[in-house]
């Protein structure tokens, strides 16, 4: 009735076949895990990774190939990662998922867990397995050929190992956000932080430093003036608002109730768009993932449901507003 109501229509964007069959060594079902959209050239790619046996796993990022060619073109338009549901078909008419083969073996053997490209194309890959941020420019011609593809960026903060970078974003000065913490249900694991690296020094600064509940996503405002986080286990966002001195106070800005806990942030015209998700099969009661939106002033404007219940990661393309999700 809700998506009669605001005129919301999901659909299956594409998929990939994650039959152990069709994967190379064994390898066992895909999980796709993060998207991101190239504000050059329009194109988007997806991450993922295949796990093996006795802990192997296989790093992989797909572009997304679509029929009409302009990935970018239209109206706003909210796309999610999710699990490819059992049974479901090929659909020819559909985008295409293509395995980029030309990342090399850093990212096979890395876990890419999210994706943000530069204003200037480079993409930066969250890689879980090596708790690490890694970088690639965007490929040019006249690259040299001893020079690696992808590079590390930032892998600790005062000599100590990053438990995983979980999402990223950038503000227009190219500073860059991202929140950092170990998988839900590690035992013994420190709580989680949220780390920011500046266009201007390089340096890498904490906002929150091992005190949130596993904070997996991650949105900023042009300005980098306020920056919003989803602290998954604690089922809530934050809100970090910089004061005229350069430092951040943290508020809470929306609390959830019922499901797993909020995912995936957007931040686009004041509006912040949530994706929420929820453990398949836990609850009989479930409602299952849905997608939200939070006004400026941290009230609850709109619910949509899914038709997932876990939604890894949301990337929102085109303009647009409200009457577009």
């Amino acid at each position: 009735a809700m998506e009669e109501a605001l005129g919301v229509k999901w659909t299956e964007l594409s998929s990939v076949d994650s039959s152990p069959s069709n994967n190379e060594g064994g390898l066992g079902n895909v999980m796709l895990t993060g998207l991101a959209c190239n504000a050059v050239d329009g194109s988007i790619v997806v991450s993922g990774w295949a796990d093996g046996e006795a802990g192997t796993s296989k790093g992989m990022i797909f572009s997304l190939e679509s029929p009409n060619s302009n990935n970018g073109g239209g109206g706003a338009t909210v796309q999610a990662v999710v699990p490819r549901r059992s049974g479901s078909q090929e659909d020819h008419n559909k985008s295409m998922l293509i395995l980029d083969k030309t990342m090399g073996s850093e990212i096979e053997e890395a876990k890419p867990k999210a994706l943000l490209y530069d204003e200037e194309g480079a993409l930066f890959i969250a890689d879980a397995k090596r708790k690490c941020i890694l970088s690639r420019p965007q490929p040019r011609g006249d690259r040299n050929e001893a020079e690696p593809l992808v590079q590390s960026l930032v892998s600790e903060y005062e000599g100590k190992p990053l438990q995983g970078p979980a999402a990223m974003c950038f503000d227009e000065n190219g500073t860059l956000f991202f929140t950092d913490s170990a998988e839900v249900g590690v035992f013994g694991a420190d709580k989680g932080s949220v780390f920011t690296v500046s266009s201007e020094d390089q340096m890498l600064r904490p906002l929150a430093l091992k005190s949130l509940n596993y904070p997996s996503g991650i949105a900023c405002d042009p300005t980098g003036s306020l920056v919003y986080v989803a602290e998954t286990s604690s089922n809530r966002i934050l809100r970090f608002a910089r004061r005229a001195n350069g430092v951040y106070y943290s508020s809470v800005y929306h609390t959830f109730t019922g499901g797993f806990g909020p995912t995936g942030l957007v931040e686009r015209g004041g509006l912040l768009y949530v994706a929420r998700a929820d453990l398949k099969g836990a609850m009989p009661h479930s409602k299952g993932g849905c997608v939200c939106v939070v006004g400026a002033d941290g009230s609850l404007l709109r619910e949509v449901a899914a038709p997932c219940a876990e939604i890894f990661a949301m990337g929102l393309v085109g303009g647009g507003g409200l009457q577009d999700l």
